[in-house]
């Protein structure tokens, strides 16, 4: 799919702007992707891995805008502040960014916060691939860091103290052994 329909396209813009009307890698690719990764062999596992990761490095290209200042720096304060924890005010602005987030990429996700959710899971669990998947979310984290504060909040609501340890060592790029 990648060479036969982007290859048309001379822009990063033009590549983005014709995904962004297909539904094919949500319905047929990335919908059935969390079952792979969890319910078969360690072989078949590593290859629904390493698909999450091709996806990603070919369908989410691009970054966390940097030029909006205010993003940016709330992102920088989250990351600074991740080992001391956040103010209960920043849940709902966190909420509404992941929100934001997901609705940029429904061409890639059906839901990108639950499937983001269990390949966290997934990686708790799993350790044949635990490397692979790890750089799926370092780049969820470059292109979509709200979705992955999201799922920190929540394992934080929820008074997941294992999730919790492991998403903010994922946030800061720390792979767990």
């Amino acid at each position: 799919m990648d060479f036969q329909v982007l290859s048309k396209f001379k822009t990063d813009e033009e590549k983005f702007a014709a995904l962004s009307k297909t539904t094919f890698l949500a319905e047929y690719v990335t919908n059935d992707l969390t079952l792979h990764l969890t319910n078969y062999f360690d072989a078949v596992k590593e290859q629904a891995a390493i698909l999450c990761d091709l996806i990603i490095q070919r369908f989410l290209p691009f970054e966390h805008p940097a030029d909006e200042s205010k993003t940016t720096d709330m992102i920088a304060t989250l990351r600074a502040q991740l080992q001391m924890g956040w103010s209960t005010k920043l849940s709902q602005p966190l909420k509404d960014m992941a929100e934001v987030e997901v609705q940029l990429i429904p061409w890639l996700f059906e839901d990108a916060s639950a499937f983001l959710r269990q390949v966290i899971t997934t990686y708790m669990d799993e350790p044949p691939t635990r490397q692979i998947l790890s750089h799926f979310i370092k780049k969820i984290n470059k292109s979509l860091p709200f979705l992955l504060f999201n799922d920190l909040r929540l394992a934080n609501a929820n008074n997941s103290l294992q999730r919790m340890q492991v998403v903010k060592g994922l946030i800061a790029n720390k792979m767990i052994e």
